[in-house]
């Protein structure tokens, strides 16, 4: 059966239930700062395991969006949510903002606009063990203490920057997508497109000093062909098995089986690896 597709040749239909799964790995980098620990990269003091909060993959993507096309997004930053909301309707906020119809957003007085696109938090499938990176700077700084009498004074220093970093650590999330909500926010197919590029694209062009290397490397894509679908997304999920052995310290220390014997027949499967895509036929040719 025919079916709409992007550049990529991803399924981009606004009226069936998707599920998409990302890897992305790590490499000395701190990929989503907890401000109550000192900035040092999120991680669950219980199991260990590092955490990247939704609200900061969506703002990768978000920013990528904004960089590729024209439109003014809703929580684009500096924006004044107050002045944007002024004498306009939930609909025609919608209308407006690609990001509203994307993810929703609060829009005032009544309720939150709830986005069809739900993005989780991503979770290191390991421990991560982070670790603090000294720097030097060597121009002097003018710097501050306290002389002999107690009062403050200025002096040329040096200064001895650092930072808290990932050494490595594969991450998982997902992203679902709901055809309900996304009738409710008035969603397109151009709007789908969109979307499909920023997650593949955005971790190349959001990089930063305190994450130099956050790369994805594998994407998985479950397009079913209704709205409703036919099987619960934790079982599409476990059809992705990650192993490795010991402590990985890299990407190709981990093993990767795809267990596609169990995917119903009117569910589309996409993979895609260092920029290509390939469907569940040319996988199975492999």
């Amino acid at each position: 059966m025919p079916f709409e597709t992007d550049f990529y040749g991803l399924p981009v239909s606004t009226t069936s239930r998707k599920v998409f799964v990302f890897l992305l790995d790590v490499v000395m980098s701190n990929p989503n700062g907890d401000p109550a620990n000192g900035g040092a990269p999120r991680m669950d003091p219980v199991s260990q395991r590092g955490y990247i909060n939704h609200t900061a993959l969506k703002r990768k993507a978000r920013d990528y969006m904004q960089m590729v096309r024209d439109d003014v997004h809703y929580y684009s930053k500096g924006n004044n949510l107050t002045e944007l909301r002024k004498n306009k309707t939930a609909k025609e906020l919608c209308d407006l903002y690609p990001d509203l119809r994307l993810f929703g957003g609060g829009v005032g007085s009544g309720s939150p606009i709830k986005g069809p696109w739900l993005v989780t938090n991503a979770r290191s499938i390991d421990k991560i063990d982070p670790m603090i990176i000294q720097g030097t700077c060597i121009a002097d700084q003018v710097r501050r203490r306290k002389n002999t009498d107690g009062e403050d004074e200025s002096y040329m220093g040096a200064n001895f920057p650092s930072r808290v970093v990932v050494p490595y650590g594969l991450y998982k999330f997902t992203a679902k997508f709901n055809p309900a909500l996304g009738k409710l926010s008035g969603i397109t197919s151009d709007d789908m497109a969109l979307f499909n590029e920023a997650v593949l694209q955005c971790w190349e062009h959001t990089r930063s000093t305190a994450r130099p290397e956050v790369n994805l490397r594998r994407a998985y894509f479950f397009d079913f062909e209704s709205q409703r679908g036919t099987v619960p997304e934790h079982v599409l999920e476990s059809m992705i098995n990650i192993t490795s052995d010991g402590e990985p310290e890299s990407f190709d220390d981990y093993d990767i089986d795809l267990d596609l014997s169990r995917l119903p027949d009117n569910v589309r499967f996409f993979a895609w690896e260092d920029g290509i895509v390939a469907g569940r036929d040319a996988l199975a040719a492999k």
